[in-house]
Formats: structure tokens, sequence, C-alpha cells
């Protein structure tokens, strides 16, 4: 039996199940029956990831400095919440996965933006010291951006896009780019022409923006008003077109666990995470003891931030469409260690070091959509939640171990060139080792309960 729906209107029950579970501006969209719906959830989550993501985490780290100086607390204090705060992204993982598997997107988005503006009106109102701080900032605030982070807007996504995935994830992930680059700029004046207090009451503002978004706008999936995966009007015009995975069952934990495929992904996260970011954390410090000047080092991260953004739009727009997600997670993963190895190579080659933080970029932007790609390929659209909730710790805990142990390792050492190889090695094995991956064989397996 197809199972997608050609007929040209929707029911009276869609339309009813609809405005309950979005109210007005669902309802008025759907019944128009002019435009996909997908593209209003594309652009809310995109709201939403810049609100509770790149606002949070770039703008803050104006806030922050002002605010240590203000009130006196030390560099330490400041780089623990910082930490905590990263570390606590990837231990909600699993959590939000089940969530997310069991109750859809709303929900989590609505309880992550909760978070982050509890936290915020309490470093705001409430005076706080270092450690009330840091459980604000790093337990509070990390667990509200995992809530509604990353993993939950890609959920998002793929439950609204299939054959048009690739364009949609390019479109989102951009908001982390953009994010970065805008919000410190525009938290740095909010500063300016006030106080470091209402930097943070507009974060929180921000997501309450965010709650107001879920609540009237997110619909979890697309049967909830009589929809599918890129549309009826995109299958009418494709009669051809299926969805991903369309037969891939929802698995247990158990049968997710036994899939080899799932630790070449998660060995290939690891590789990529550990490398990128002690590249962004020491690569400056690198350069600076080398005999860079440091206006010239830092331009390495610019460029990296840049091109990673044009690397997530090439390979969305693009390359994904041609290359299978496993080759183009194979060649981020090379592009980053090529890239690192190059920086290293040549330390007074500025144009040579240029190149190789575009390589770096390039390799995290490829990387970053195309894992989101080989998992749903790999495991199927229905278990993407979960695998990827598995999957984030690990990256998670590879972005925070990588500039430690690479500064540590420097120390040591005295030298950063046997880390940076090493890390190298590492994140190029990984690319080595997913080509010799395969998606899994769904028929092998008996479909479990729906989720409710």
């Amino acid at each position: 039996m197809n199972k997608f729906s050609y007929s040209s209107g929707i029911t009276d029950t869609s339309l009813s199940a609809g405005k309950e579970a979005t109210g007005y501006i669902m309802l008025k969209a759907r019944r128009s029956g002019k435009f996909f719906y997908g593209y209003i959830i594309l652009a809310a989550v995109w709201i939403i990831y810049f609100s509770n993501l790149g606002l949070t985490i770039y703008g803050t780290a104006a806030l922050n400095a002002v605010m240590a100086e203000e009130r006196g607390f030390d560099a330490a204090a400041i780089g623990f919440a910082v930490g905590l705060c990263t570390l606590m992204q990837g231990l909600t993982g699993p959590f939000v996965g089940n969530l997310i598997d069991k109750k859809g997107v709303r929900l989590p988005f609505i309880l992550g933006s909760i978070l982050i503006i509890t936290g915020s009106l309490a470093i705001a109102y409430l005076g706080l010291g270092e450690i009330p701080f840091i459980g604000a900032y790093g337990l509070v605030m990390g667990a509200g951006m995992g809530f509604a982070g990353i993993l939950t807007t890609q959920s998002a996504v793929n439950e609204w896009f299939s054959q048009r995935k690739n364009m949609a994830l390019a479109v989102l992930l951009s908001a982390g780019g953009i994010g970065g680059f805008i919000s410190p700029i525009l938290l740095n004046r909010i500063v300016d022409a006030g106080s470091w207090t209402q930097g943070w009451i507009f974060i929180a503002g921000a997501a309450a923006v965010s709650i107001a978004i879920s609540v009237f706008v997110i619909v979890d999936r697309p049967s909830s008003i009589g929809e599918c995966s890129d549309g009826k009007e995109y299958h009418r015009r494709h009669p051809g077109a299926a969805e991903a995975s369309p037969s891939a069952p929802r698995l247990t934990m158990q049968q997710i666990f036994s899939q080899p495929s799932l630790y070449h992904i998660l060995f290939n996260t690891l590789g990529r995470s550990m490398l990128y970011y002690a590249c962004i954390g020491q690569i400056v410090l690198y350069l600076v003891y080398g005999g860079i000047p440091r206006d010239q080092a830092v331009v390495v991260i610019s460029i990296v931030t840049v091109v990673s953004l044009l690397g997530r739009f090439a390979f969305g727009f693009i390359c994904g469409k041609t290359i299978k997600p496993k080759h183009g997670l194979s060649f981020g993963s090379l592009f980053l260690a090529a890239g690192l190895l190059m920086i290293t190579a040549m330390t007074g080659n500025l144009p040579l070091i240029y190149i190789g933080g575009a390589l770096v970029g390039l390799g995290q932007g490829v990387g970053y959509i195309a894992t989101t790609l080989t998992i749903v390929e790999y495991m199927g659209n229905t278990n993407f939640p979960r695998v990827m909730g598995i999957s984030s710790p690990i990256n998670y805990f590879a972005g925070a171990l990588g500039p430690i142990a690479s500064g540590i390792a420097a120390t040591v050492t005295g030298s950063y060139i046997p880390v940076f190889v090493t890390l190298s090695i590492v994140c190029a094995a990984g690319g080595i080792t997913i080509l010799f991956s395969k998606p899994l064989d769904f028929s092998k397996f008996t479909e479990v309960p729906e989720r409710a």
C-alpha cells in the first residue's frame, strides 16, 4: 500500500487535529493549500536554533567577559561554566532522543526554552556568585540547549523532509554559523548601550519567542495534519520519489546497539569532534608560539567558521545530490585531517596556513550534514532521534576533550606537533573506517510497536 496520500484536500478531521496541535497559524496555512507547511517548520526551527544555540553559545561570550570583570569572577569559573554547559548538551542527548521518539519535538523545544529563560533571568537578577553562576549557566542553560538544540531541530527537519533533506539541513545548520557571526556583535552593542544584565534579558526574550513558535507553529509530524514528507504537491510532481529508508522499522535499543555501523559512525564522530574543537581552542596559540602575529593568527578561526558555513551549503545543495552520505562523511574527516596537518607543517607560510584553515572548515561543514544523512540512511528516519541521542554525548565529550588533551600534551611535551599529528591520524582513520560500513538490512528485523 502506498504510504503517501495524493488527495487534493485535507479532511475536516486533520484540520481539527491541526487546530488543536498548533492553532491559528497552522490552520490558515494548511487551508490555503498553496504552500508546503514543512517550509514554515524549517523557518521556525531555524529561528529556534538561532535563538537557543547561535545566540546563546556565541553571544554569551561577550556578556561573560563584561560580567566577570564587574563581579570579579576569575577565568577558571567562566571556563568551568562554559565547559559544563557543553558537557550538559551532550549528556542530555540520550534522554532527549527518547523523549522525541515518544512525544515529538514540540515538548523538548518548550522545556529547553524554559530552562534557558530560567538560567538567563537568574543570572540577570539574582546577583549570583561564581558557584551559583556555574550552576545556572553550565547546568540549567546547558540542559536547555540540549533539549531545544541541534538534536531536536534536526529531528524536526527529518520528519518533514526526505528527498529534499540535504537542502533543509543546509538551511537549518546555517543558523549556527550566522549566529556565531551576528550574536557577539549584537550583544556587545546591547552591553554598550545598557549593561550585561540587559544582554541576559535579551537572551531570555529570544527563548520566550522560541516557546511561542513551538506552541503556535511547530507540528511534530506531517501526518498530524494530513501531510507527508516533502509535501503532497512534491509527490504529485515526482511520483517515483520515495522517503529515505521507507521500509525501516522502529528498532529496539538493543537492536540499535548491536549494529557495527553504529560504532563506525561513533568513531568517526569522535575523531572529527576532537580535531575540530582542538583546532578552534588551540590553533591560535600554536601559531602565535610559532611566530605568527596574533592578528594574523586569529584570521584562521574566521576562515574556518566561514568556510564551514559554505561547506554545509555546498554539500546540502550540490554535492549531497550526487555523493553518498558516507562518502561525504569520509571526505569531511579527511579534509579535517589534511587541514590540521597543513597548518602544523606550514608554520611560517601564512597563505598555506589559511588554506589549511579552509580545509578544516570545509571538512567540518560537510561532515556536519553528512553525519545526519548517514544516520538516516543507515538506521532509518524512525530511529534517528535515538541514534543521534547516542552520538550526542560522544560529540560533546570529544569536543571538550580535544582542546584539553591537546593543551596538556603541548605543556608536557613542549610542542603541539605530536598531538596535532595524532588527532589528524585518528580523524583520518574515522574517515576511512566509515567507508567499510553498510546500512542495515531492515528485512531482518521485525517491526516493534510504534511510538505513542
